[in-house]
């Protein structure tokens, strides 16, 4: 209530006329020249005010006199028509009768303005006397001519709106005054000049809008009506209406659309269901901002509009159909825009580079745009942390969600009277519980489905070599069985031969006994058959050399049938691309070179635009300096030992070690990996003295006691034998399973990424696609009409710029992939372990490798020297036994699996043709994945060029969109209403609530919108003159002010009003008190006329 009684004594202090001598000029005022007033009622002149002088009137006198009165009642000349054609008498009855009526009214009226301002502005005004005040003002403002109203002008406005004021403000409130208030306001705004007045100040239309108030039915249909004409008063008439019923909400504490709804609910009362779904119709589609009607409407919905919409269509009248299907017709208009704005990126609203794109482009060069900017730096400052940053993700959301979809479905307070509420607690105590589940569930389920995909690879590989090697033995043991078989052979020979030999009976038989041995020989002579045939080929014709040397130097001839490459020529010189040219001659017959066939890429097209692009231009000189990092070099310990430095590095050691010097003993003896680490393992080696040290310290058993720490734990520890490489095989034992582990995730991933890259016809393609281009560019040069080109030329795409320095050869590559062979893209997802592989070190895999096997020999070494221990606790020998059968399983398969690998890269090599020893595999995957994520970028890149592009072309057209629509808009307007001009208008009101009526208002908005005229309409000047009305209803409303009760005009809202009135009746639903004199058939015409 504090806020409501502070609106109204603001108000009361902007209409304050009189200052502190208000009340006593009122009041004097009211004493005397009030009183006088209504003695002697009007004084100024009128041709009908004396009905006895019409009957002494000549014919021609009653005719200009009755045409006056057809004028005054603002008739068309149709309409005229019929009345002209009545006899004297009839007129001269007409006149009589409009003169008793004005005569009837003026005994209690005032006369000039100021007396009305001064009468109102009089505080001590009892309630009966102020309501007939404005029932008088209301006569006056309808029946005056405009000069009268200019006159009343701002002092008799914000009289009226003063005496609103306080009919609202006071307990005990007056339907009969509010009402007249409302009334008197509708008639001083029947004019141009009015309607500025009440547009202009700032209070009016918050007041006007108090008046909406259901329980009050008569008057809120009279307010309800003026606020939707005033909406369509350009060019702010919404706005003024909008901000008047916002104003009015927060005073009465609530929806600023509550009473609208309300009046909608009315079911008793079709004129005020008719009244607010005009209203609602007339607030929502006059905006020209999609958004902003779209607002509107889904604001009045969640006030309840969508449940009175269903009941209304079920009871609803003609009247009421209408005005409810401009509401659906703009309804499904503004959604189909609204689709159709977002039909492009609808599925894009999961990505978040597309919405921030998006957004950014809503707000870009807006007053938006620093805010926008604002709230992204403030996200900068969240801090590292990635189990904090996504708790304040999750606050942030929750806070702008609350904001922008908040449940009472109101705009925040944007003039900061107000805190917005925000319920973040509950959020935050959940934040810490269930953000932690969440990113642990996360991590869990990623790192589960990548071990089972490195699983899955390692399994398949480890397969594959397998089986490699088992088909080594299978052919081993095939050589080693026919080696077998032969030998035997042999010896069955031999030793017939011998036998033959000793008897002398068989000297012949013996001499054809010897072919036996000769079938050795013919595998010999088959093995030399080949080359003879070359010589005689050679001797007859001494000439047959120089083809094989004059073959050579030619660059026509290709190996394996290869076509010669297409000679090319620029029209400009162009920019080379320096990659190596493939020697034919180290082609191989699998090689991707050779199938080439990259004349299905040429294209004069991209010809055209490799030309425009990269036109010769001095090269850019860049600088590149180095920064050479100095590792600082570690400081040698200066150590002080009892005898040299192994007795300080023994007590160091047995100080971190809390356990017994026996203990540790047992523990290496049994080899317990459990309480072992091997961070103690490799200090021990690292500090047990030489063996010849041992040995000494062994034969000072008996001064055990006498002796030092360090030398203490080495007495105990010379008790196992060759302790250095026990302990060493056991640190092995510990580490192998880590360095497996490093080796074969390294190994599996080289040959993934080998394969990929081998068995990718996408990455084919694009090498052939890149021959075509680059022979194109080196046209006339020495890399001209090359097979083929290094790979490592892929890294450097980037290097050749365009010759503006805008673009690179990658991004025109990107371009092109991108407009004409998209799929070829695909290779970027086929190659997917490629990021893995580029970071191996293949020296460091064969590096472990061997080692591996280096200490599984020895390990095997050790174990056959190994002789029975003393010690029933030493479990060395069992343990190490079954370690290394495993681990040199693990270690044949390693071993194959990179041999494998080698071959495979060497296969890979010959494909791709480059030297595997001159141009290594971590070049070569580096290489590769720098092409991939350059191409990447390059794409990324030509997006936001095209974005760029498109939003140039898209603000250009909506700059040319939003002219056309403005031009539209004026001389839309100015068919409703035109409020530009310095002549007078009368009759507005009357015009905004007929084309509110028919429906026509909403059809201008559309249209104006859509940019075509979906009807025939007149032209800008002829509908105005359509439109407008002279103000004509003085002559005949006052002639029945005192026939209409208050108790009629309170319900006049239940009266339907038909179109035509002059040739039906209105039919009134109110029960007005019928005449109790005889009425005559020209009383009844007037009366007809008065409804007009």
């Amino acid at each position: 209530m504090d806020n409501k009684k502070s609106f109204f004594d603001k108000v009361g202090g902007t209409l304050k006329l009189g200052g502190k001598s208000k009340h006593k000029h009122s009041a004097q005022y009211g004493s005397a020249k009030s009183l006088q007033s209504y003695e002697h009622g009007f004084n100024g002149s009128d041709p009908y005010s004396d009905s006895r002088g019409v009957s002494s009137m000549s014919s021609s006198e009653v005719k200009e006199m009755f045409e006056r009165l057809l004028d005054d009642m603002n008739l068309t000349e149709e309409k005229k028509a019929p009345l002209r054609a009545k006899d004297t008498d009839f007129k001269r009855h007409m006149l009589t009768m409009q003169a008793k009526g004005l005569c009837k009214a003026r005994g209690s009226e005032l006369d000039s303005p100021d007396d009305f301002v001064h009468e109102l502005m009089n505080a001590d005004q009892k309630s009966h006397r102020r309501t007939q005040i404005l029932e008088a003002l209301k006569v006056s403002l309808t029946s005056k001519p405009v000069s009268w109203v200019m006159e009343f002008g701002d002092k008799g406005l914000n009289a009226i709106l003063n005496s609103m004021a306080s009919i609202c403000n006071k307990n005990f409130y007056d339907p009969r005054a509010a009402y007249e208030c409302v009334r008197c306001l509708k008639a001083f705004m029947n004019n141009t000049f009015g309607l500025k007045r009440i547009l202009e100040h700032a209070e009016a239309l918050s007041i006007l809008s108090l008046a909406l108030d259901h329980t009050d039915p008569p008057t809120m249909l009279e307010a309800v009506r003026c606020l939707a004409a005033i909406c369509l008063v350009p060019p702010d008439g919404h706005d003024k209406v909008l901000g008047g019923i916002t104003t009015a909400g927060d005073i009465l504490h609530q929806d600023r659309f509550q009473p609208i709804i309300m009046g909608l609910k009315m079911r008793d009362n079709p004129a005020m269901q008719v009244a607010c779904i005009q209203l609602v119709n007339v607030i929502v589609t006059t905006p020209d901002d999609l958004d902003f009607r779209l607002h509107l409407r889904n604001e009045f919905i969640r006030t309840g509009l969508d449940k009175v919409i269903e009941s209304l269509s079920k009871f609803a009248d003609e009247e009421l159909n209408t005005q409810l299907h401009i509401f659906h017709e703009h309804r499904q208009h503004d959604s189909d825009e609204f689709m159709h704005r977002y039909d492009n990126v609808r599925l894009a609203f999961e990505d978040p580079y597309a919405c921030f794109r998006l957004i950014m482009n809503t707000v870009r060069d807006t007053v938006a745009e620093p805010y926008f900017l604002s709230i992204l730096q403030h996200l900068l400052y969240i801090r590292d942390d990635i189990f904090a940053r996504p708790q304040y993700y999750k606050l942030i959301e929750e806070c702008v969600t609350q904001i922008v979809l908040h449940r009472n479905g109101y705009d925040p307070d944007f003039r900061l009277t107000k805190r917005f509420p925000l319920e973040v607690e509950p959020l935050l105590s959940n934040l810490a519980r269930c953000s932690k589940v969440e990113d642990t569930r996360a991590e869990k389920s990623i790192a589960e489905m990548t071990l089972k995909l490195e699983a899955a690879l390692t399994a398949k590989q480890e397969a594959e070599a397998k089986a490699i090697g088992l088909e080594g033995k299978v052919q081993q043991y095939e050589m080693e069985l026919l080696q077998l078989k032969e030998g035997k052979k042999q010896n069955i020979g031999d030793n017939i031969s011998k036998a033959l030999i000793r008897s002398p009976g068989n000297a012949a038989s013996g001499a054809s006994a010897q072919p036996p041995p000769a079938p050795p020989l013919p595998p010999l002579h088959a093995g030399l058959l080949p080359p003879p045939p070359p010589l005689p080929g050679m001797s007859p014709c001494v000439p047959a050399p120089p083809p094989l040397f004059a073959a050579s130097p030619p660059t026509t001839q290709l190996p394996f049938g290869m076509a010669p490459k297409k000679k090319y020529s620029t029209n400009t010189q162009t920019k080379r691309l320096n990659w190596n040219k493939v020697n034919p001659k180290n082609l191989d017959k699998g090689s991707l070179w050779v199938n080439v066939r990259e004349g299905e890429f040429e294209s004069p097209e991209m010809f055209k635009k490799l030309e425009e692009m990269f036109s010769t231009k001095p090269p850019a000189k860049k600088e590149l300096t180095e920064a050479i990092e100095k590792r600082p070099t570690k400081k040698s310990k200066e150590l002080k030992v009892l005898d040299i430095k192994t007795g300080q590095n023994l007590s160091i050691l047995l100080s971190s070690v809390k356990l017994s010097y026996e203990e540790i003993k047992q523990r290496i003896l049994a080899v317990d990996e459990g309480n072992l680490t091997p961070g103690l393992l490799a200090q021990l080696i690292k500090c047990i003295p030489e063996p010849e040290v041992l040995k000494k310290l062994a034969a000072l058993k008996d001064c055990y006691s006498d002796l030092a720490e360090p030398e203490q734990f080495a007495v105990v520890m010379s008790s196992i034998k060759r302790l250095v490489p026990r302990l060493s095989s056991i640190l092995f034992k510990m580490r192998f399973p880590e360095l497996v582990s490093d080796i074969k995730p390294d190994v599996v991933s080289a040959t993934e990424a080998l394969e990929e890259i081998k068995n990718s016809r996408r990455f084919a393609k694009l090498l052939e696609l890149l021959l075509v281009m680059g022979n194109y560019l080196n046209a006339g040069s020495r890399n001209a009409q090359s097979v083929g080109f290094d790979v490592s030329f892929l890294s450097k795409l980037e290097n050749t710029k365009s010759h503006d320095g805008n673009n690179t050869m990658l991004h025109f590559l990107a371009e092109i992939l991108e407009k004409k062979y998209p799929d070829i893209l695909g290779f970027l997802d086929e190659t997917i372990h490629m990021d893995k592989a580029a970071r191996i070190s293949v020296e460091s895999i064969q590096k472990n490798i061997t080692s591996m096997g280096r200490q599984l020999k020895d390990l095997e070494l050790d174990l056959r020297n190994l002789g029975k221990s003393a010690d029933p606790n030493d479990k060395f020998g069992d343990v190490m036994k079954s370690f290394l059968k495993e681990a040199q399983s693990q270690h044949e398969l390693l071993s194959a699996m990179y041999k494998k690998l080698e071959n495979l890269y060497d296969n890979t090599a010959k494909y791709l043709a480059f030297d595997s020893k001159k141009y290594t595999m971590e070049e070569f995957f580096g290489d590769i994945k720098a092409f991939k994520n350059g191409l990447e970028r390059a794409l990324r890149d030509n997006a936001k060029v095209r974005e760029f592009q498109e939003k140039n072309r898209r603000a250009l057209e909506a700059r040319e969109k939003s002219d056309k629509e403005r031009r539209e808009k004026k001389l839309c307007q100015a068919a409703i209403l035109d409020m530009t001009t310095d002549e007078t208008q009368e009759g507005v009101m009357d015009s905004l609530f007929e084309i509110l009526k028919t429906g026509s208002a909403f059809t201008v908005t559309r249209e104006k919108r859509d940019g075509r005229r979906r009807t025939p309409r007149a032209a800008g000047a002829e509908r105005r003159a359509q439109l407008t009305r002279n103000l004509s209803k003085q002559n005949f409303e006052n002639s029945a002010l005192k026939e209409i009760k208050f108790e009629d005009s309170y319900n006049v809202s239940s009266n339907v009003i038909q179109e035509n009135v002059i040739r039906e009746n209105v039919k009134n639903k109110a029960h007005r008190r019928p005449s109790r004199d005889e009425e005559s058939e020209a009383e009844k015409l007037l009366k007809r006329l008065k409804a007009l």
